[in-house]
């Protein structure tokens, strides 16, 4: 799963990370909201804003949902 968005138009944000995620896992915002003891309302918000996530919060999410954050040299 790379960091940059298809047609290499920038890097995309920790949001459409994490809805990529959801999407091959099967993995609902409901879903995720109940793993996070949250409602799905503000996983919504939390994915659609103009800013991106915290880091902290980024890597909250993919732990809940078995990932972690790797950095590899190029």
């Amino acid at each position: 799963m790379s960091g940059v968005r298809k047609g290499g138009k920038g890097l995309r944000t920790a949001g459409e990370i994490i809805e990529d995620i959801l999407k091959k896992d099967g993995v609902s915002q409901s879903d995720l909201a109940k793993m996070m003891d949250t409602d799905r309302r503000a996983i919504h918000q939390l994915l659609r804003k103009v800013q991106d996530i915290k880091y902290s919060k980024f890597e909250e999410i993919l732990d809940k949902l078995g990932y972690e954050i790797t950095i590899n040299r190029k």
